[in-house]
């Protein structure tokens, strides 16, 4: 409800109250004469009540509202008038009226809370009137109540209850002085109805009150701020412009009258069409998309200058119908912001054309230097094959080093140039990782050979071996990480540990850990790693070189590669560098599958490293490939276990895996004593672990002592084909599935073999072996050949298919399908031949109905044994269904 309806309210109680006091005047009058005195009263309260109202209506400030609080005292014939407002239990006197002024009484007034009259409180709460003819005679509610009110004197009262909304809000009480009084009906209808429009009178005043602070803070906002406010009613089509907004313009208000026209004239033109748009929606349908909106905006000052506005608009009423009839709007001067924005995109283009220059002149200049230091290197490298005297080799070597030191450089500076530009694009092709990780290791253990530190690699079982990405820059930004691992380590390991971070259908995504022993980093260090040309040591007395480019170029291609770096690091406790990167699933790969078989979980190896980390990583591998795994730290210790296994008879070791550089006995050495000096009665096999080079580890004399060689760093394929060339394919093999050799030749002879294989130079290779065991061979071009050439013939011209995976037209996998979903042949064997396989192509080919698997080359044997195998099968089956 809005004031002047509580103003209309509190008139109508009043004049209701009135009509009351005028019927009951009317009902006197017709009373005995006795009573003429009542009657008198109710008429001298009705005349005194209008003139009352009438006052305070036409003037309720606070003189007018004390003065009538007088008046109702001596209209009362009382001693004292208190209008109070309530705050709970205490009381704040608001006016008060003295017959006789006392300020020390007002003083003791105010002392009395509604703890003091607790029966009055009630009846207030009730809504109603609190009438006391005789306090003293009454009673006392307590002890405090008797002292304070006996000092003041006070012989009776009437309290009457003001309610706002329906709560206590403040109560009249009319007191009579040290003696008692009976108050008359006309009393109590007085007081009640005086309270009610005194109170009314009083919120009116505090409305005004609020009203005019109101206004005089908007006046104070409009005069301080520096937007501008409008207002547009969209009926009456009156515009309302603050001062502010003439301001902004430089305009009086008299020179620009609000108006929609002038507004128009205002706007900058090319602003005027979205203007006159918006007005006609407004004059119109009024239907607009939305109920308030943004816009940079146009404005013309008045000297001709162009003003940029940010405005903001929004509807403030509707009309029955929900349609906007106001919008108020405020516009903000973002003119000195659109100059600094132009003046920061001048710059921006500025710097990106001269980062553009520079880019390219680097780009340029590297390409120049590159092309002499290519030269000095090649020269070099030929000048090496030469005769030459110790101090010229030497010069060679140093001037070889250099001169790569200085291409490193260049092309860490190139690098990041492109990554400024951002012209660095990921390559997306399939590569073998364990193939990456070994060109790593043979990259990084000379330096840290140097040093007496070894670097450890251990891939995780469950990681693939084939990805799809870019092999070259994973390998640039490992390289970066580790060789500063090296650098900064003195004595101890490099661990690079890969694992699997998350495998589903859409990528793989690896986490690479490279964990050192070196001096470590402080936080503050760590905070600035990744700086271009920051150095942990930036002194001019720094011990280790570098550009500082290193790490800022990996922690931006790993981030192309969707993934993040982080690091931890104590001093002089090491760092922990951990990598995560994204790659895609690949369909190819390099590494021949082979079936683990019920022989190979039962050889007994011993593993033999002094490092801790590097035993327990070739114990893990050897363990997945469900090997009997022992472990020991030193050459002696191997000859005490395997002596000790031997004496036992019962599981004597089958394998032994030795690392090559072990302190006191090196791994060849211990070799050699295993072999031939340990008088074993069952000698085992010896696999050479080293981050060396085969070639120099097998120009030592005791390397016949060994039956194979691995180089770090090792996967468990690579330990996978190790174990099965020392010990033959025939260890991968159950026997239900070995075909003798001699019928090996009886089975194949005069057998007709479909060939399908797209490449020529394949295809003679595959009929020049298979016609060493007279099998006669019919070549197809692709998969839809294969499928003519067996349809075309009876169903026993041909004994099997050797398919080819990647074909044109018609690929093998598809082929296949198809053969075996056919009435002709369904069940031919069908060998799968390919160039390239990873974990789960041999799924895939199953899966698509193939009988067996062959990597190219494919060793003759192996192709022989397969054939035989399956052509045997399907006589057996044949002759059973027959």
């Amino acid at each position: 409800m809005d004031k002047k309806a509580q103003k209309n309210q509190a008139l109508i109680n009043a004049e209701a109250r009135i009509a009351a006091l005028e019927a009951e005047l009317k009902a006197a009058r017709q009373l005995a004469p006795e009573h003429t005195s009542n009657t008198t009263a109710l008429a001298d309260a009705e005349s005194w009540l209008r003139r009352i109202i009438i006052k305070l209506f036409d003037k309720d400030d606070a003189a007018t509202l004390k003065d009538a609080l007088g008046a109702l005292g001596a209209f009362l014939d009382v001693d004292e008038c208190i209008l109070a407002r309530v705050h709970e239990t205490d009381l704040s006197v608001q006016l008060f009226w003295q017959k006789q002024p006392d300020p020390q009484r007002l003083r003791n007034l105010a002392q009395i809370n509604l703890t003091h009259m607790p029966d009055a409180h009630k009846k207030m709460l009730q809504g109603k009137a609190r009438i006391d003819n005789d306090v003293r005679g009454g009673g006392y509610a307590n002890a405090n109540a008797e002292k304070l009110i006996s000092h003041l004197g006070i012989g009776a009262y009437i309290t009457v209850p003001v309610l706002h909304h329906g709560r206590l809000h403040s109560f009249l009480a009319v007191l009579q002085r040290d003696k008692p009084r009976h108050w008359h009906a006309n009393d109590i209808h007085v007081a009640e109805t005086f309270g009610t429009v005194l109170t009314l009178a009083l919120s009116r005043q505090q409305a005004k009150l609020d009203l005019s602070t109101s206004q005089e803070r908007f006046q104070n906002a409009m005069a301080a701020t520096r937007d501008g406010i409008w207002e547009w009613n969209l009926l009456s089509h009156e515009v309302y412009l603050s001062d502010g907004f003439y301001r902004m313009l430089g305009f009086e208000p008299h020179e620009f009258p609000p108006s929609l026209e002038n507004l128009t004239k205002v706007i900058h033109p090319d602003e005027r069409p979205w203007l006159e748009k918006f007005i006609t929606i407004g004059n119109s349908t009024r239907k607009f998309k939305h109920s308030g909106s943004t816009r940079e905006v146009r404005f013309q000052h008045k000297d001709g200058s162009t003003i940029w506005c940010f405005v903001r608009a929004k509807f403030t009423h509707v009309d029955n119908q929900n349609l906007p009839i106001r919008i108020v709007g405020v516009n903000s001067d973002i003119s000195k912001f659109k100059a600094v924005q132009e003046e920061l995109s001048i710059a921006k283009t500025l710097a990106d054309s001269a980062n553009q220059a520079k880019s390219e002149f680097l780009a340029r200049m590297s390409h120049e230097i590159r092309t002499p230091m290519n030269a000095i290197i090649g020269m070099g490298h030929l000048l090496s094959d030469t005769r030459l005297n110790r101090d010229q080799k030497d010069y060679l070597t140093n001037i070889d080093q250099a001169a790569n030191a200085l291409l490193s450089l260049i092309n860490e500076i190139l690098d990041f140039s492109k990554i400024e530009a951002g012209t660095i694009v990921l390559e997306h092709t399939h590569f073998d990782l364990a193939d990456t990780l070994n060109k790593l290791a043979k990259k990084t253990a000379p330096i840290a050979e140097k040093k007496g530190l070894e670097v450890l690699f251990h891939m995780a079982p469950e990681v693939p071996h084939f990805l799809k990405g870019d092999a070259l820059r994973l390998r640039q930004a490992l390289l970066n990480i580790i060789d500063n691992a090296i650098k900064f380590t003195e004595k101890g390991e490099i661990q690079v540990n890969i694992s699997s971070a998350e495998n589903n259908k859409d990528y793989v995504a690896l986490r690479f850990e490279i964990r050192d022993s070196g001096i470590g980093m402080s936080p503050q260090q760590i905070s600035e790693l990744f700086t271009p040309f920051m150095q942990v040591d930036g002194s001019s007395r720094r011990r280790f070189g570098g550009s500082g480019l290193g790490l800022t170029v990996s922690k931006h291609l790993i981030e192309l590669m969707h993934g993040t770096i982080a690091v931890t690091s104590d001093v002089n406790k090491g760092s922990v560098f951990t990598l995560t990167a994204r790659f895609g699933h690949s369909q190819i790969g390099s590494i021949p599958m082979r079936d683990k078989s019920q022989r190979l979980r039962h050889l007994n190896t011993l593993v033999v490293d002094d490092n801790k980390a590097a035993r327990q990583i070739l114990t893990n591998l050897a363990t997945h490939l469900e090997l009997n795994v022992s472990a020991v730290g030193s050459a002696q210790e191997a000859y005490d276990l395997l002596k000790q296994a031997d004496q036992t008879g019962s599981n004597p070791f089958d394998l032994v895996l030795m690392d090559y550089r072990m302190p006191h006995i090196d791994g060849l050495t211990a070799s050699h004593v295993i072999k031939n000096e340990c008088q074993l009665s069952h000698i085992p096999a010896i696999i050479l672990v080293s981050a060396h080079h085969r070639d120099e580890v097998f120009k030592i004399e005791n390397s016949a002592c060994v039956e194979n060689f691995i180089s770090k760093p090792i996967s468990q394929s690579h330990l996978f084909d190790a174990i099965a060339e020392v010990f033959g394919d025939s260890v991968f093999e159950t026997d239900k599935d070995r075909i003798p050799a001699e019928k090996i030749a009886e089975t194949l002879d005069n057998c007709h073999i479909l060939l399908a294989e797209d490449n020529i130079v394949n295809q003679k290779v595959a009929v020049g072996i298979l016609k060493k065991m007279n099998v006669k061979v019919t070549v197809a071009n692709n998969g839809q050949e294969a499928i003519e050439h067996l349809n075309s013939n009876p169903c026993n011209t041909f004994d099997a298919i050797l398919m080819d995976m990647e074909m044109p037209e018609i690929d093998g996998y598809d082929a296949t399908r198809m053969i075996r979903a056919g009435q002709h042949c369904a069940t031919i064997p069908i060998i799968a031949m390919t160039a390239h396989a990873m974990r789960g192509d041999k799924e895939r080919c199953l899966q698509a109905g193939m009988d067996g698997y062959i990597t190219k080359p494919a060793k003759p044997d192996l192709l022989y044994h397969t054939l035989a195998n399956f052509i045997q099968k399907q006589i057996s089956q044949q002759k059973h269904t027959g």
